[in-house]
């Protein structure tokens, strides 16, 4: 009877570690960049990868150009021409 408890027991706390092991991965890359937008107001939002948020009333205009900032240091991606005679 005992035998029975334990292996649902290792079976519940199994399939917890197994379902924790692959939620966490992906959710570790989602915030490494601040993301900047303008609201509804018309207000600047800053969302920060490291947690806070900061809000400058009514500078929504400027957003296009700071979220150019927001993605410094990131690799450019450049797409290869398969034309013949293209480099690469």
């Amino acid at each position: 009877m005992r035998s029975n408890s334990v292996r649902a027991g290792l079976a519940v706390a199994t399939l917890a570690a197994l379902a924790t092991a692959v939620a966490v991965p992906a959710e570790a890359g989602l915030r490494h960049h601040d993301r900047v937008y303008a609201d509804s107001f018309g207000n600047l939002v800053i969302d920060s990868a490291a947690g806070y948020k900061r809000i400058i009333v009514g500078e929504g205009r400027h957003a296009k150009q700071l979220s150019n900032f927001t993605g410094a240091g990131q690799p450019d991606v450049i797409y290869d021409s398969d034309a013949a005679g293209a480099p690469g």
